[in-house]
C-alpha cells in the first residue's frame, strides 16, 4: 500500500532514514546518532528548521492590487516577477528557473543560497539566505554571478580506443525491438514510436554523448563518420537549487507537486541548450544529430526518463530499470533529428550507476594492472575493486563535504575555488581568480596541511576556526601563489571550522572503511593493488600525499594514485562512436558483484576506527 505524501513525510520524521554505506538507509530515530552511524547526509536527517516548515502562499487567490513585485538582477538581465505576499524567496527564484546554489535543498541548514536584497533601492542587509526570506513587499534581488563548474578532460592515454563505426550514423537501432533485463523484470528496450533506422540521414551525421552528473552535465559533440570530437560543453546541473545530492532530489520528487516533472524538464532543457550551442558554434544544426548516448548515476537516469526514483530511497532499493534502454529523441523531448535514438547506458544497482559501469569499461585493459581500485570520490562515493575474476563494487555514503557542501566556506569546483593548498602563502584556485571558497581537493590539502603543522590533532580537534586565506588586501594581485598579497575575493576571511573538520572525518572514514572491507573480502592487501584510479572532477586536483595523510587511502598506495578524469563522459563518448563498446559494457556487468557494506558485521567498527586521522609520518 502506498502512503500519501503527507503520511510519508510523517514517517520520515518519526524514523529518520540514514543512508548506509552501501547506498541504502539505516533507520535512526535520533538524527544526532547519524555521525556515529554512517557519516553522511541523510534524507531529511536534520529536524526541519524555519525554512523547512514554511508554507507557501503561491496557490492562494490574491487580487492583482495586493501582489508585490520581485525584480531579479542576474547576468546583466532584469526580470520582474509578480507574486503574492508571504512567498518564500527561494521558492520564487526556483519557480522562475533562477539557479540559486542551495545544497541543502532549501532546508535552511547550509547558508549557501545567499542573495542581496534591496528595498526601494536601499540595501536592507548585506546578504540574506533566500530560503529564510519571506517576500512581503516590493524588493529587488541581486543574484551572484554563476561560477562555471570546472570539468577537466579525461586522461585519454589510459582509456580504451575503439575505431569509429560509420554504420552507427544511420543504423541507430536494430530492426526489431530487443528485450532488456531490468531490476523489475523484462521490459522493451525501445519505447513505442522509436524507429530502427533513419529514413533521411544528414550528409554529416553528428552524435552527442552526455554525462548526466548530479553536479555537472557534460555534452560531447562528435562526427560519426570519422569519429572525431567536435566540441565539449559543460553546465551546472540545473537541479542544484533543489539539493546537492541525489537524496535531496529524490525527496523533492516525492514531496513537491510535480517534483519529478520539474527536475526532468530542467535537465532536458539544459541538454538541449548544450547541444544546440555546440552545433551552432560549428555551423551545424541540432537536426544533424542522429544518435545520443547518456551515462549517469541511477537516480539521474530515472529522472531523465520520467521514472519515479522513490524506490531508490527505501529497502530493498529496487530500481525501476538498470539495463540499457533505447528511446526516441522525440519521446524524450530532445530537439534533434526527429528519428534519432537516445541510448541510455546500463547501470548495475541503485547506487552503482551507469557512470561507474561506463567508467570501468572506458579504462584500457592493456594498460591497467591485474588488481586495481576504481574510486569516484563524491557525495555517494562509488568504489570498485577489480581483480582478474570479478569486480567487487559498493557505494559508501560519504556526504557532500568533498563537493564543497556543508562547509562554512565550501563551494563547488568552479572559478575561485581553492583547489590546492600548502600554506597561507602557497595555494591555488581554479582559473587563477581570487579565492571565493574551498572545493573538495582544496579541503583535503588544507586538512593535511593543518595536521602536519599540529593545528588539527589526530582526533580531529581544532580549537578555533583556522584562517585559510585572510580577507582581501590587494585584489589586483595574482590569485595563485601569494595568498597574503591577493587575499580573499569575498572581503572576509576564508575559514576552516571545527565542524568542517568533522565533516571531513565522516566523509573520509566512510570511503576508507569501504576500501578496507573490499580488500579484506577479496583477500587482498594494499601491496597487492597496482593502481588507484580516481574518477571525477575532484581526482584531477587531489594530491596523493594529502589523501593518505588524512587517511582517505592506505599509505602504501600513495605512489599508485592516478587521476583518470571524467571516465563516465569518456564511456558515453566511446559508446557513441562504436557499437562494439556495448560488448565492453556487458563484459563489465557480467563480472560485477555488489558488496553490501551496511550488512557487513565489521562495517561500523571499521567506520569508527577510521574517524581519527593517521599520525603524521616520521
Amino acid at each position: 500500500m502506498r502512503l500519501s505524501g503527507q503520511r510519508r513525510l510523517a514517517a520520515y520524521r518519526s524514523a529518520v532514514p540514514v543512508p548506509s554505506a552501501s547506498g541504502g538507509f539505516l533507520r535512526c530515530r535520533d538524527y544526532r546518532r547519524r555521525d556515529a552511524v554512517a557519516g553522511c547526509i541523510p534524507l531529511r536527517c536534520r529536524r526541519p528548521g524555519k525554512a523547512a516548515r514554511r508554507i507557501s502562499n503561491a496557490s492562494q487567490p490574491w487580487r492583482e492590487a495586493d501582489m508585490v513585485t520581485v525584480t531579479v538582477h542576474s547576468a546583466g538581465t532584469r526580470t520582474a516577477i509578480r507574486v503574492s505576499p508571504g512567498n518564500n524567496l527561494l521558492d520564487v527564484l526556483r519557480r522562475h528557473d533562477f539557479g540559486v546554489y542551495a545544497p541543502c535543498g532549501g532546508e535552511g541548514t547550509c547558508g549557501k543560497c545567499l542573495v542581496r536584497v534591496r528595498n526601494g533601492g536601499h540595501l536592507t542587509r548585506n546578504d540574506v539566505t533566500s530560503c529564510r526570506y519571506t517576500v512581503e513587499t516590493d524588493i529587488e534581488v541581486d543574484l551572484p554571478d554563476a561560477a562555471e563548474t570546472e570539468v577537466l578532460a579525461s586522461q585519454y592515454e589510459r582509456l580504451r580506443e575503439l575505431p569509429p563505426e560509420p554504420g552507427t550514423a544511420v543504423a541507430v537501432g536494430s530492426a526489431a525491438a530487443t528485450e532488456d533485463e531490468t531490476a523489475t523484470g523484462t521490459r522493451p528496450a525501445t519505447e513505442a514510436g522509436a524507429p530502427s533506422t533513419l529514413s533521411l540521414p544528414p550528409a554529416t551525421p553528428i552524435g552527442a554523448a552526455i554525462d548526466l552528473g548530479t553536479t555537472t552535465i557534460v555534452a560531447h559533440l562528435a562526427d560519426l563518420k570519422i569519429g572525431s570530437l567536435i566540441e565539449t560543453r559543460t553546465a551546472r546541473n540545473p537541479q542544484a537549487p533543489f539539493g546537492a545530492d541525489v537524496i535531496a532530489r529524490i525527496h523533492h520528487c516525492m514531496t513537491a507537486e510535480n517534483g519529478l516533472g520539474t527536475l526532468r524538464s530542467l535537465v532536458i532543457s539544459t541538454i538541449n541548450r548544450l547541444i544546440s550551442e555546440s552545433a551552432v558554434s560549428h555551423g551545424l544544426r541540432a537536426m544533424d544529430i542522429v544518435r545520443v548516448t547518456v551515462a549517469g548515476n541511477t537516480t539521474m537516469l530515472h529522472i531523465l526518463l520520467g521514472e519515479h526514483p522513490e524506490p531508490l530511497a527505501f529497502t530493498p532499493f529496487q530500481p525501476v530499470f538498470t539495463g540499457k534502454k533505447q528511446v526516441a529523441a522525440a519521446v524524450l523531448g530532445l530537439n534533434i533529428h526527429p528519428q534519432a535514438e537516445v541510448h541510455i547506458l546500463p547501470s548495475f544497482s541503485a547506487y552503482v550507476g551507469a557512470d561507474v559501469v561506463a567508467g570501468l569499461a572506458a579504462l584500457d585493459p592493456e594498460s591497467t594492472p591485474e588488481n586495481y581500485l576504481f574510486v569516484d570520490v563524491g557525495t555517494n562515493g562509488e568504489l570498485a575493486l577489480v581483480t582478474p575474476d570479478k569486480i567487487l563494487c559498493c557505494a559508501t555514503a560519504a556526504g557532500p563535504a568533498f563537493e564543497g557542501a556543508n562547509l562554512a566556506c565550501g563551494m563547488e569546483a568552479g572559478a575561485g575555488a581553492i583547489c590546492r593548498y600548502q600554506s597561507p602563502d602557497d595555494w591555488q584556485t581554479i582559473a587563477n581568480t581570487p579565492p571565493e571558497g574551498i572545493c573538495g581537493s582544496g579541503l583535503v590539502d588544507i586538512v593535511a596541511s593543518l595536521l602536519r603543522r599540529g593545528v588539527i590533532g589526530v582526533d580531529g580537534f581544532l580549537a578555533e576556526p583556522a584562517v585559510i586565506v585572510p580577507a582581501a588586501r590587494s585584489r589586483s594581485e595574482s590569485a595563485a601563489g601569494s595568498g597574503l598579497a591577493a587575499g580573499s575575493g569575498l572581503g572576509r576571511d576564508i575559514l576552516l571550522t571545527p565542524g568542517d573538520v568533522r565533516e571531513v572525518q565522516l566523509a573520509k572514514s566512510a570511503i576508507a572503511a569501504g576500501v578496507a572491507l573490499l580488500l579484506r573480502h577479496a583477500g587482498c592487501r594494499p601491496d597487492d593493488i597496482g593502481a588507484v584510479y580516481l574518477a571525477g572532477g575532484m581526482g584531477n586536483y587531489l594530491q596523493p600525499r594529502s589523501a593518505v595523510e588524512i587517511g582517505l587511502f592506505p599509505r602504501e598506495l600513495e605512489d599508485r594514485i592516478i587521476p583518470v578524469g571524467n571516465t563516465s563522459a569518456s564511456g558515453a563518448l566511446l559508446a557513441l562512436k562504436s557499437e562494439r563498446f556495448g560488448a565492453c559494457l556487458d563484459e563489465i556487468l557480467s563480472r560485477m558483484e555488489l558488496f553490501e557494506l551496511s550488512a557487513h558485521p565489521e562495517f561500523l567498527d571499521e567506520f569508527a576506527g577510521n574517524l581519527a586521522f593517521p599520525y603524521p609520518a616520521g
